[in-house]
């Protein structure tokens, strides 16, 4: 009868088989937490979609009453949901809001703007420290597209 050192005839299928379930084990834990990780992820762009559309929105009745879009936050007494805390808003090139630290500045090549005729709000963040920016626009038409995706 051999030893555990030695092995037997039996202890070279037992190290396999352990091994194996190991493996196993590993490879379910794995599929289970990567594809939660990556919703997370891609849940913090939730905020960018959420935020603009409620703008867009608020732009819309701005216009409704008064004939012009609003061309500054505090006009249109608009400011992102208390959970913002990813994204920095703009609205023009100069009018801006950043519920927390840092604040993002707009990838060159892209403008906010705020006429009497319509609006390009701009939701600019650094989703995962990379030096790539996520970046969301949406217009005065509703049109929300990801110029810039962080998480690709």
């Amino acid at each position: 009868m051999g030893n555990r050192l030695t092995g037997g005839p039996n202890s070279f299928i037992k190290i396999i088989v352990w091994t194996f379930a190991g493996c196993l084990v590993i490879g379910i834990i794995a599929a289970i937490t990567i594809p939660n990780f990556l919703k997370h992820r891609s849940n913090r762009q939730y905020e960018a979609k959420t935020n603009l559309r409620a703008l867009a929105t608020m732009e819309a009745a701005f216009f409704s009453t008064k004939n012009r879009y609003a061309a500054s936050f505090a006009e249109l007494e608009w400011s992102p949901t208390l959970s913002s805390k990813f994204y920095t808003y703009y609205l023009s090139d100069t009018e801006v809001i950043k519920p927390k630290p840092p604040v993002y500045s707009m990838p060159e090549g892209v403008h906010a703007w705020a006429t009497d005729k319509g609006f390009l709000a701009v939701a600019v963040a650094n989703l995962d420290s990379d030096p790539v920016l996520d970046v969301w626009v949406i217009d005065d038409k509703g049109n929300l597209q990801n110029i810039v995706d962080d998480l690709k």
